[in-house]
């Protein structure tokens, strides 16, 4: 007997999240002389950093940024 409150597939928490929340997010590495990568324009909405060299920078939907 399975129990009633028990759902056959549970969604974790950050793909319940990601699908929640309307921000286009964007991961920014720098990697000298390698790889570095740049937001040329736009206006962010949020801003975490990962590590040293990561960081990821969020834009309201609408947003034209490059």
């Amino acid at each position: 007997m399975i129990a009633p409150d028990a759902s056959p597939a549970r969604r974790d928490k950050s793909s319940a999240d990601a699908a929640s929340d309307p921000l286009t997010h964007v991961e920014l590495t720098w990697l000298e002389k390698r790889q570095e990568d740049w937001i040329r324009f736009g206006r962010q909405a949020r801003e975490q950093i990962l590590d040293r060299r990561r960081r990821v920078v969020s834009f309201p939907p609408g947003s034209t940024f490059a």
